[in-house]
């Protein structure tokens, strides 16, 4: 499996990501830390493009088991999302929504999230 960034979106992500981050792209299914809510019965298709820093705990991120070879670096992804992703995916900018993720059957999710998850955030604490 391969996702494709354009390179509007490469241009743009590579001056947020500093050494030894990690980049998850979550699919939103209630599972693991960066979950919002328990709920996995959705109407629409949700991802989050998460990035966390070299000090961020890593309990709960073993259910991101599948590293996915990118223009940026590795992208985490859960198994429970693979049966959204085709062999090539691609990440691109939508105009009006930000990031879209798009195979070549279409469009799989639009309006993804950005997200830097820092350390504090995981353990509860105020910064």
């Amino acid at each position: 499996m391969k996702i494709i960034l354009d390179d509007r979106v490469t241009e743009w992500l590579e001056p947020k990501l500093q050494t030894g981050d990690r980049l998850y792209f979550d699919f939103e299914d209630g599972v693991g830390p960066f979950a919002n809510t328990e709920i996995s019965c959705r109407l629409d298709l949700s991802f989050r493009l998460i990035v966390t820093g070299a000090d961020y705990p890593s309990t709960g991120l073993e259910v991101y088991n599948i590293p996915v070879e990118t223009a940026v670096g590795l992208f985490y992804i859960k198994e429970t999302s693979q049966p959204y992703f085709e062999e090539e995916n691609f990440l691109t900018f939508n105009p009006q929504n930000g990031l879209r993720l798009k195979g070549k059957s279409g469009i799989v999710a639009d309006n993804i999230a950005f997200l830097r998850m820092e350390q504090s955030q995981a353990t509860g604490q105020k910064a």
